[in-house]
């Protein structure tokens, strides 16, 4: 069953910001479904809480890319692929489109490019012990909504252009949540997981210690 992200944004709350500050001098009030996105929490401002909430759903997607593949994953998450505008490098650093979560077609011209898998990221000889990166053949790492190319821009030029598919999944605003009828797209399988992982951020959790929590929370599921 479907939940709006206001309701999904109050399970959050609930557990991480529980109370508001009405103003005025009053005392604490806990949050109700009329509130969440109103009011900034005790412990976050309003954009705050949603951005955890945001980034939890880009923390789970990124992972689930390689988990399921990509037609199931886009029905599960009802994403959808789309075709970039041509992205040119800055100093081997390829900034990603803000909606996000999961590679489709990667090109450029002037030189092979090769994005390598997050979870083979610190052990390149491992993912593919034939290639090398070169003039040639670029390899490109994730980081966050970044790829950087693992030479910098030696191979990797400013003036390439970069031709991306990718899936889609945008980010909630405040209105979606107060609104009251947005739906949230992920799959409801994977509500309590997503609740977990950004719980995990909301605590500052490091980034090692996240990428656990994600594929502990995952790993039940798929």
């Amino acid at each position: 069953m479907s939940a709006t992200v206001q309701a999904m944004m109050l399970k959050l709350v609930q557990r991480i910001d529980p109370y508001y500050n009405p103003g005025g001098g009053g005392s604490p009030v806990a949050y109700d479904a009329a509130h969440v996105g109103v009011y900034d929490g005790t412990r976050f401002p309003k954009q705050r809480q949603l951005d955890i909430y945001n980034d939890a759903r880009y923390e789970l997607l990124s992972a689930l890319q390689f988990k399921m593949p990509k037609d199931k994953l886009s029905i599960m998450a009802k994403g959808t692929l789309k075709e970039a505008p041509t992205i040119h490098p800055a100093s081997g650093v390829i900034t990603l489109p803000t909606d996000y979560y999961a590679m489709g077609t990667i090109a450029c011209p002037n030189i092979e490019l090769y994005p390598v898998p997050g979870n083979f990221a610190s052990q390149l000889n491992q993912w593919n012990p034939y290639r090398k990166d070169s003039a040639d053949q670029v390899f490109l790492l994730p980081s966050g909504k970044t790829l950087f190319a693992l030479s910098g821009g030696g191979f990797l030029k400013d003036t390439f252009p970069i031709v991306l598919t990718y899936w889609s999944a945008a980010a909630f605003t405040l209105s979606d949540v107060t609104g009251g009828t947005t739906t949230e797209t992920v799959d409801d399988i994977f509500f309590m997981a997503l609740l977990e992982i950004a719980e995990a951020i909301s605590n500052e959790t490091n980034r090692q210690e996240l990428n656990r929590v994600v594929e502990l929370q995952i790993a039940g599921i798929v």
